[in-house]
């Protein structure tokens, strides 16, 4: 078994996480490129519970973005040393990318989680201190919920891409 930093765990971190699914999805990341685009339309990087983990994945993002290999040794030798052994370790725990998604999807699960958890506490805490009318604070307080079902990736998808690009070169020939 390989040993991974656990970077968002503490004794009193009672918080939802899938740390196991997180290093499971950029150890899919770091052995095939190919899964880059999938992960990036389901997350962003602040779905991530950890520092590490966001770290390496702001980096693999970044370096797909410039049309660079994203594996180990190139995520290592754009992060400082102390990443080395949490990206070597990363890039040796999974076999294959197939996957992926499914891991993603649990990263994302948990992050809406902590992100209700959050708008809950803000929502009790509003009930019980603010004065102002009971149907100003049940509209902000819908609103909280509702746009954590309006969750946008860090990234647009190719899709929407080609569609624009289309749309811009057919309006393009008809001026």
């Amino acid at each position: 078994r390989q040993r991974v930093r656990r970077s968002c765990v503490t004794q009193q971190d009672n918080k939802p996480k899938a740390l196991v699914a997180e290093h499971a999805v950029l150890s899919s990341m770091l052995l095939d490129n190919d899964c880059i685009p999938l992960v990036a339309a389901t997350l962003k990087s602040t779905d991530f519970c950890g520092v590490s983990e966001r770290t390496v994945y702001m980096t693999i993002m970044d370096l797909w973005d410039r049309s660079k290999p994203a594996e180990a040794v190139a995520v290592i030798s754009e992060l400082d040393e102390t990443y080395e052994t949490f990206v070597s370790d990363l890039s040796a725990m999974m076999g294959s990318s197939a996957n992926a998604k499914h891991h993603a999807d649990k990263v994302r699960d948990a992050a809406t989680r902590r992100d209700l958890a959050k708008a809950g506490r803000a929502i009790a805490n509003v009930a019980e201190t603010d004065r102002r009318p009971v149907a100003d604070i049940l509209g902000e307080s819908q609103a909280k919920i509702v746009g954590l079902s309006n969750r946008e990736p860090d990234v647009v998808s190719i899709t929407e891409v080609i569609s624009g690009a289309l749309k811009d070169a057919e309006a393009a020939s008809l001026a």
